[in-house]
């Protein structure tokens, strides 16, 4: 999906502008990485990496990003499976009522994509190469073991999280969060009060794939 070269990564040099899109790729206590991603129209950058993570403090940090770059509810993305269904709820509950959407979903566009993860993906790689900046991190390198394959009908789908452990590659936590930057433009905010629930053991089960 993406080279080496088509990364333009630079230092931390002033702020964001305001309202940025914040993405969260949520873990739950297992191998895998909570990673945060911010984003403004020009430059990206990991705002935060939490190693143990609960849904209650994904949602407290979560909190204290929007506070420090002034991002409001809507511009907030969380996969709405998994540790995220369970964020989603826990950011009702403080009275934000963030972006919390089923990336397994139909793509906007059917005709060229498998679900919103695919154009998405896709999307994230077209700002990158045409000169989206990323803020200097070492979680950037896992941009470069992004894979997509067409299925039988043509449409692009982007290989999975499983798929890719199963190639010794580790979870591209930074790269998901970025992607779901890029959900923003007319996506549909789901009922959160709708999804069940799930228990910590339910969490670990769907989550950690990495084991």
């Amino acid at each position: 999906v993406l080279l080496k070269e088509d990364l333009k990564i630079v230092p931390d040099q002033g702020r964001l502008t305001p309202k940025p899109f914040l993405g969260i790729d949520p873990a739950g206590e297992g191998r895998d990485l909570s990673v945060w991603a911010v984003r403004d129209p020009f430059r990206a950058k990991v705002a935060a990496v939490e190693k143990i993570s609960n849904p209650k403090s994904i949602a407290e940090k979560t909190l204290t990003l929007m506070d420090f770059y002034d991002i409001p509810a809507n511009n907030v993305f969380v996969d709405n499976f998994g540790a995220g269904a369970n964020v989603s709820q826990e950011m009702a509950l403080a009275g934000h009522r963030i972006n919390a959407v089923f990336i397994g979903d139909k793509a906007k566009n059917e005709k060229n994509y498998i679900n919103l993860r695919a154009e998405a993906t896709i999307e994230m790689r077209d700002w990158i190469r045409t000169g989206g900046e990323l803020i200097r991190h070492d979680k950037w390198s896992q941009l470069l073991d992004l894979r997509y394959k067409r299925n039988i009908s043509g449409r692009v789908q982007i290989i999975s999280k499983l798929e890719l452990a199963k190639r010794g590659i580790k979870s591209p936590d930074a790269a998901d969060a970025l992607m779901m930057t890029f959900l923003q433009k007319g996506q549909q905010r789901f009922n959160t009060e709708s999804v069940p629930r799930l228990s910590d053991e339910e969490l670990n089960r769907i989550v950690n794939v990495y084991g």
